[in-house]
């Protein structure tokens, strides 16, 4: 049995070697494939065929007084012809590689579906050696990388257009290159520049032939579009901040409306309870008064009654003034407590009215504050909605709103603010007579 285990494993063992040894010559052919077909032959750009065909070329684009100059054929052909447009140096070809093969890296869901004869991962790690040959693909991907556009001129052909991707902060270009393709010649890209731009270590200058000029403005009127409904999003986004913004400064204004009559309607509230109670307190008096006046009465005719009876009986009448004169002194001694009384409770009722009033005119005047302040920070946040910080300012200068007046509106913010936290610290130590 373990000799039989032993038979299988090794059975499997040699099938994968096989499948192996299988997948790494499909590999090889693949590869010995792509070099033949961009390499025919060894010395091909010193053939007869490649001198014709390439005279032929230059007569053909000559018409628009251009010329193609040609780099060397080594498998770098395409990244040497697009660092002699933008560099004047074709020796700079490893660096726009690197470009391009990091660009397939980033959006390799979309540039996979266009390898079919090798893994993804293979293709890449190929791409990145010297002398692998690059074509329509890596195009792709160094004018997504760099944003500039591509036209591609095919001897006897329409051109081909491929349209960059504008970035930040770099000027969009357009590179122009030669592709050779035919029986006898190997698939071969070319620089090409304006005749009389020869000039060595320099980029190529801008076509000037006015073909090129309106092509390259259809490819442009696209990328405005887009600029233009960026700005429109932009200043729509902007304006519906603003709006936003004014429909919470109304609520806001709204709401300490609404509290500061609240707080007027208790205050009048206060004022008519207040009212309530100095007319009873008037009432209350007049009634003490009238009381007073009763009693002064009564004891007048006490005393005549008393001067009656003086005559009959002097020594009860002398005991009876006695006893009248302590009653009438307690009675007033009573009358005298009870008004202190009364005046004492007056005060007391007197101090908390006045006490609630003052809460009430101190809230009052913290929350017109407070509505003061919050309308400052809400006009400062739609100032600085409306204009932005890279716009021109508000002032009439040229300068951006940053360099200008912005740090001017913060500190007058900033003054706005201070003054009404000390308007309410003021208030706080205010005492109302």
């Amino acid at each position: 049995m373990g000799a039989k285990k032993n038979d299988n494993k090794e059975k499997n063992k040699s099938k994968k070697e096989k499948n192996q040894d299988e997948e790494i010559e499909e590999q090889k052919g693949r590869q010995n494939k792509r070099k033949e077909k961009r390499h025919k032959q060894k010395n091909w750009q010193d053939s007869d065929e490649f001198t014709k065909h390439l005279k032929e070329f230059n007569d053909e684009v000559s018409k628009y007084n251009l010329y193609i100059k040609d780099v060397q054929g080594d498998g770098s052909c395409l990244f040497r012809s697009v660092a002699d447009q933008l560099e004047g140096d074709e020796n700079m070809h490893m660096y726009y590689r690197k470009i391009a093969v990091n660009q397939l890296k980033k959006q390799e869901d979309f540039f996979k579906n266009f390898v079919y004869d090798i893994d993804f991962d293979q293709y890449l790690h190929e791409m990145n050696q010297l002398g692998a040959w690059g074509g329509n693909l890596e195009i792709q991907a160094l004018s997504a990388a760099l944003g500039h556009n591509f036209i591609i001129h095919l001897k006897g052909k329409p051109y081909l257009v491929i349209k960059g991707q504008a970035v930040k902060a770099i000027q969009k270009k357009t590179i122009h290159l030669a592709y050779h393709s035919e029986e006898d010649i190997a698939e071969h890209y070319s620089s090409i520049r304006n005749i009389g731009d020869e000039e060595q270590n320099m980029p190529a200058q801008p076509i000037k032939n006015e073909v090129f000029k309106l092509l390259e403005k259809e490819m442009n009127k696209d990328e405005c579009k887009e600029q233009n409904d960026i700005q429109d999003n932009q200043s729509q986004k902007n304006d519906e901040e603003i709006n936003q913004v004014e429909l919470e400064n109304k609520d806001m204004k709204q709401n300490e409306s609404k509290k500061i009559k609240q707080s007027k309607i208790e205050i009048a509230k206060l004022k008519k309870e207040k009212a309530k109670q100095q007319k009873a307190e008037r009432q209350i008096n007049n009634q003490k008064k009238e009381k007073t006046q009763k009693s002064k009465q009564q004891q007048a005719q006490d005393n005549q009654e008393l001067e009656a009876d003086d005559n009959n009986d002097h020594d009860d009448s002398d005991e009876f003034d006695n006893q009248e004169n302590s009653n009438n002194e307690c009675q007033s001694l009573q009358e005298n407590t009870f008004e202190q009384n009364d005046n004492v409770n007056q005060e007391t009722i007197k101090r908390k009215e006045e006490k609630k009033i003052k809460d009430m005119v101190q809230k009052l005047a913290t929350m017109q504050i407070q509505e003061e302040t919050s309308i400052n920070k809400i006009e400062g946040q739609s100032k600085l909605i409306k204009l932005g910080r890279n716009q021109k300012c508000h002032c009439g200068s040229l300068k951006p709103y940053k360099k200008c007046c912005e740090s001017k509106d913060q500190i007058s913010n900033e003054q706005k603010a201070k003054k009404n936290q000390d308007k309410l610290d003021i208030i706080k130590d205010v005492v109302f007579i």
